[in-house]
């Protein structure tokens, strides 16, 4: 009896005790049941946030294609206010006590205007078909120097359940987004072996034909880690009207085998699949097998066969599992465009990051926008985004600033005046230059013409002590770094003098080299644009580069504000041996430093030599005159290491981007550091090469950046293995997938990207 006295209060006790667990258990169960379920809702509520956002994108890729701007003051389904709402300020008040994560959030937020756009009523209940049962919410605000870029930030709420935050980027497809943009492709030129494109590509109209040799290469034998040893290496999708075969060869020698089938996949050798010998290379790639064969020719395979299994037997092949025709798919280099379906699959490990085909509508608003580019930029112009040279001259004589309201300086349209000077009128000059008074007599020069036919651009980085011993300006740290960049042009002038028997001109059709000079503290372009700057004027005294004078020794500097848009009215040259005092000249090359985009609405832009970011400059100086590929220079990983933020755009609305042969004849692996935008008309646009064909073997040109054009030249010949010319290698800058450290006035396409999401 007392043993069960004892057992009784322990069962109760265990009862109780699992009573007590098994309610909490269904209470954990229960909570980790709503858990579950809160966090379902919230995952629903992201996704519908997530589709609001891309319904937004497919809308603006509407507006932007009917207007060619993405200008959200003048989309009438949403309206501007200067407060946010409740919900935004506290999304933005969490960010600011959270994660290293979310203060880099912050930072990009801030580069966004302080106006936000709401949707209008109408536009709510549109968007709201895609949240049912939840109420949606959006702002979206455009970007302070880029107002064609959109933050758009949607919230969805329901009843009972926690918000839903999604945010992402709506920005123009800048034509910087791709690697190589040939609006109308190559005819009569293709990509062969050696050659690299790192990044996305795009060839119109008559597309881009390319040398494959087969099989590739193992990762042993490739002489670089992005080549695949097969042709030319394109690292990004390629996007082709008419992709083609240019040229089709064996990499090495091929082995002659006789090609069985195993029809039921058991090791037997059931028949020929030819009657003779072939001469074969093969490969294995995506569980599949693919071989090339000729039965003649020994330097080029004439059909494919791919199967799921192959077996090597002596000389003999056997396959199984035959995915084609058993005798084989032609495969005939030349002229004829395949389709990228029949690529893709005859040579899935070419195009490692795929091959679209280039459609009509493609095609025709691409060519839609390369003519509109004409009027963008003039627009520049029209509506005083840039001041003028002349006005520039004009303030520096009157020691005024420029001020914030300009993006740059434009290089043309001077509009002479009449000038009253010591009693006489002056019609149609520019500016009246003493040069001497004594002896009862007064001598200047009389500017008749600013010569902006052609503008030619030295860029450099000098140091405070370098600006004074160039230019015996003070007023600069001797310890800071600058920016300087000489735009010069020619001044045509006439000499009047005057004495007692009063004016008499001495002498006409003179002539003489000026420079407009701006000079911009590095550390300005840590910041957004407008950056604050010195500019004045001088006179060239000596050859090249030379010496110079200041234009007015009495004058100093003037203030001006830009946002680093230099346009001319006609030709260009850029690039050459920098300046004599600076960091490049040295090195008979061109440094950029900051982000500008230079500008010719009517002329060519010539490239001389090297051009250089700034930034990785001290990483890459010994490697000039060298070619980069075979090479562990990853120019990407430099300018991430460095955190470079110099950028460059050569534009050339009318006519073409090009190398001059003399110029160019004795820089051996030039090395190119910008993105090209040659737009043309009349059959204009083209990057080329001056007489590439003259040229000996040059090694490689190097561009670093995007090449976009109408055309391209070829670049170099060969025979009888000989090389005369650049071949290429052009390297992708990776900060344009993201369009960052974008100059102003970068050219947009007619397409619109989504990026950089992030949802609470």
């Amino acid at each position: 009896m007392k043993r069960m006295g004892m057992i009784l209060p322990t069962v109760l006790l265990i009862l109780l005790f699992v009573s007590i667990s098994s309610t909490s258990l269904i209470s954990f169960v229960n909570a980790k049941t709503r858990d579950i379920s809160l966090a379902q809702r919230k995952l629903e509520n992201q996704l519908d946030a997530g589709n609001t956002f891309f319904a937004l994108l497919g809308y603006f890729q509407k507006k932007y294609s009917d207007s060619a701007a993405l200008n959200i003051a003048a989309i009438n389904t949403f309206s501007a206010t200067d407060t946010a709402p409740e919900w935004y300020n506290s999304t933005i008040q969490k960010m600011s006590v959270g994660t290293l994560e979310d203060t880099y959030w912050l930072q990009t937020f801030d580069q966004f205007q302080h106006s936000f756009y709401l949707p209008t009523s109408t536009m709510t209940l549109a968007l709201q078909e895609l949240t049912p049962g939840g109420d949606i919410e959006v702002v979206v605000r455009p970007h302070k120097v880029f107002p064609n870029m959109l933050l758009a930030t949607i919230r969805v709420t329901r009843s009972g359940f926690a918000e839903s935050i999604f945010w992402g980027f709506i920005s123009p497809r800048y034509f910087s987004n791709w690697a190589v943009f040939l609006l109308s492709g190559i005819l009569d030129a293709y990509y062969g072996p050696g050659e690299f494109v790192d990044g996305p590509s795009y060839y119109g109209e008559n597309g881009i034909g390319v040398a494959i040799n087969v099989p590739p290469k193992t990762e042993a034998e490739k002489e670089h880690p992005a080549s695949q040893g097969i042709g030319a290496t394109f690292v990004g999708n390629m996007m082709n009207r008419k992709p083609r075969i240019y040229q089709l060869g064996y990499n090495g020698s091929p082995e002659r085998k006789t090609l069985w089938i195993d029809e039921n996949n058991d090791g037997v050798k059931d028949r020929k699949l030819l009657s003779a010998q072939q001469y074969v290379a093969w490969t294995e790639y995506g569980s599949k097998y693919y071989v090339y064969f000729g039965a003649t020719n020994s330097s080029k395979p004439t059909k494919i066969i791919i199967a799921n299994q192959l077996q090597v037997d002596g000389n003999d092949l056997v396959l199984s599992e035959i995915l084609t025709s058993e005798t084989g798919e032609m495969l005939e280099p030349g002229g004829d465009a395949l389709k990228a379906e029949a690529f893709t699959k005859y040579f899935p490990w070419y195009f490692r990051s795929g091959l679209t085909y280039v459609t009509d509508d493609i095609k025709s608003s691409m060519e839609s926008k390369f003519g509109e580019m004409k009027s963008y930029y003039q627009g520049f112009i029209d509506n005083n985004r840039v001041v003028s040279s002349q006005s520039v001259l004009d303030s520096y004589f009157n020691s005024s600033s420029i001020g914030n309201n300009s993006l740059g300086v434009f290089f043309g349209g001077a509009v002479p005046t009449s000038i009253t000077y010591e009693g006489k009128i002056f019609n149609n000059y520019y500016y009246i230059e003493d040069v001497s008074t004594g002896n009862n007599k007064i001598t200047v020069n009389a500017i008749n013409k600013l010569d902006y036919g052609s503008v030619e651009v030295l860029t450099d980085v000098l140091s405070g002590q370098q600006i004074f011993a160039r230019y015996n300006l003070s007023g600069f740290n001797t310890s800071e770094k600058y920016s300087v960049h000489e735009y010069w042009y020619i001044e045509k002038y006439e000499v009047w003098e005057k004495n007692n028997n009063g004016w008499s001109r001495k002498s006409r059709n003179n002539s003489r080299d000026v420079a407009q000079v701006v000079i911009t503290k590095s550390s300005e372009f840590d910041s957004l644009p407008p950056w604050n700057a010195k500019s004045f004027f001088v006179t060239k005294t000596g050859q090249g580069a030379g010496s110079v004078n200041l234009l007015d020794q009495d004058l100093g500097t003037i203030d001006m504000q830009h946002a680093g848009v230099f346009i001319c009215e006609n030709d260009i040259k850029v690039g050459g041996g920098g300046l004599p005092q600076g960091t490049g000249h040295g090195s008979k090359l061109s440094l950029v430093d900051g982000r500008y985009s230079f500008i010719s609405m009517a002329g060519n832009i010539k490239i001389i030599g090297d051009i250089i970011y700034n930034d990785i400059y001290s990483d890459i100086q010994q490697y000039l005159n060298k070619e980069l590929i075979g090479t562990n220079v990853d120019l990407n990983r430099l300018v991430s290491e460095n955190n470079a933020n110099d950028m460059l755009n050569l534009v050339a609305i009318d006519k073409d981007i090009y190398m001059p042969y003399e110029e160019n004849k004795n820089h051996k692996n030039i090395k190119i550091m910008s993105n090209i935008f040659a737009f043309g008309n009349n059959g204009s646009g083209s990057f080329r090469i001056e007489k590439y064909q003259d040229f000996n073997d040059m090694g490689y040109r190097h561009v670093f950046g995007t090449i976009v054009a109408k055309s391209a030249s070829p670049t170099y010949t060969y025979d009888n293995n000989n090389i005369k010319g650049f071949q290429e290698f052009n390297v992708y800058d990776d900060r344009l997938y993201s369009n960052e450290d974008l100059p102003v006035a970068t050219p947009e396409s007619s397409l619109l990207m989504a990026f950089g999401f992030g949802a609470r």
